[in-house]
């Protein structure tokens, strides 16, 4: 009986994780559509902020063990976020 119990809970929770990841996977491409514009060419453009560029690049760097720069191997330079 226990164990009935406990693949049914299991069961459960990687449905409503599969359901809430595709509500997200949803949400995301809505919001990267409605962000992005077509331009006079006809051809559509995506749009990425300076600001979320910024801490992308300093978070790839210190994700790969570079620590907290804009350059690697430069000097460190925090930003305003960090």
């Amino acid at each position: 009986m226990a164990e009935d119990s406990t693949s049914s809970r299991s069961a459960a929770f990687r449905f409503s994780l599969g359901l809430m990841s595709l509500a997200y996977l949803a949400w995301s491409a809505a919001f990267i559509y409605r962000s992005s514009f077509v331009a006079f060419d006809g051809h559509r453009y995506y749009c990425l902020f300076d600001d979320a560029m910024v801490s992308m690049r300093y978070a790839w760097n210190l994700a790969h063990g570079m620590g907290a720069v804009w350059n690697p191997g430069g000097a460190s330079r925090a930003t305003p976020t960090l």
